[in-house]
């Protein structure tokens, strides 16, 4: 008896299946390792200007993936979730250059630079961050202003907050409040000032 022979349409098919099949369980780990990847084949016109944004390429944003809506929402999570040494503020500073590469922490230098700089999680704790260091980035409390508006740490504040309110009350899923924050905070800042329906990424 002669074997099966495989009909070329069957087999492409096939073979179609299996690329599709490793294609989804490369983009299952990539978002398992929580830093789903937001670069230069994804463009992002912002509402404001550079200097309010971290540098995707060193801070695309981290979550932690097993984390639910409903353990942000409790009293107290982000006090137990938070875990930021000062060697990892160090390194945050390293990393955008305001200290030189192998250089010890100086405490007295650290200290004027936190003056200056929050060490801010781009996608906030109380939203399911991360304390990876690709979620850190020293942002600017006296930052540009845009239409009499001062765009620095203590606004996006305002934003973690708000979308966190409205995870709590159940109008914003957990991953809509994450993309809004990396997309554009400042965007959502002022639809949140305004009282607007933020917007979420598509």
């Amino acid at each position: 008896m002669k074997p099966p022979r495989y009909e070329e349409p069957i087999f492409e098919t096939f073979t179609l299946l299996r690329w599709a099949l490793l294609v989804l369980s490369i983009t299952a780990c990539a978002a398992l390792a929580g830093c789903p990847k937001l670069g230069a084949s994804e463009p992002i016109k912002h509402v404001g200007p550079a200097a309010c944004y971290p540098d995707p390429t060193k801070t695309p944003g981290c979550i932690i993936p097993q984390v639910t809506a409903e353990q942000v929402t409790t009293t107290g999570y982000t006090e137990t979730a938070r875990h930021v040494s000062k060697q990892l503020k160090w390194r945050v500073f390293i990393l955008y250059g305001f200290a030189a590469v192998g250089e010890p922490l100086d405490a007295q230098r650290m200290r004027d630079l936190e003056h200056q700089f929050e060490i801010d999680h781009f996608i906030s704790l109380e939203l399911g961050g991360s304390n990876d260091i690709k979620n850190l980035w020293p942002q600017p409390y006296a930052a540009p202003v845009v239409e009499g508006q001062t765009l620095g740490a203590r606004q996006k504040d305002v934003v973690e907050t708000g979308l966190h309110r409205l995870i709590k009350q159940g109008k914003l899923s957990l991953a809509d409040a994450q993309a809004i924050i990396r997309t554009d905070w400042v965007k959502a800042y002022f639809e949140i000032k305004t009282g607007k329906p933020v917007t979420i990424p598509k």
